[in-house]
């Protein structure tokens, strides 16, 4: 490679879900202590991501397809001390 090539690298599913994320988050402080339905038909370690890293308040519950072993996720923003 003799020049620099100038460009934006290629969004990623990274990306696109930490926004979806910083959108539900957003959304969820807007209402603390509220408990929304966010995310269905995942795996239970969503709720250990959500925590981590957006500090939310979550539980999982195994979907209504017990053969599928997937859960929806429920989260809210904690309420103020």
């Amino acid at each position: 490679m003799n020049a620099i090539e100038w460009e934006d690298p290629p969004f990623s599913n990274i990306v696109t879900r930490n926004s979806k994320w910083q959108r539900v988050t957003k959304e969820l402080q807007r209402y603390p202590g509220q408990w929304a339905k966010v995310a269905v038909g995942v795996s239970s370690n969503a709720k250990y991501y959500l925590r981590r890293a957006y500090g939310l308040e979550t539980e999982a519950v195994r979907n209504y397809d017990f053969k599928s072993g997937r859960y929806d996720i429920y989260a809210r923003w904690p309420e103020s001390k």
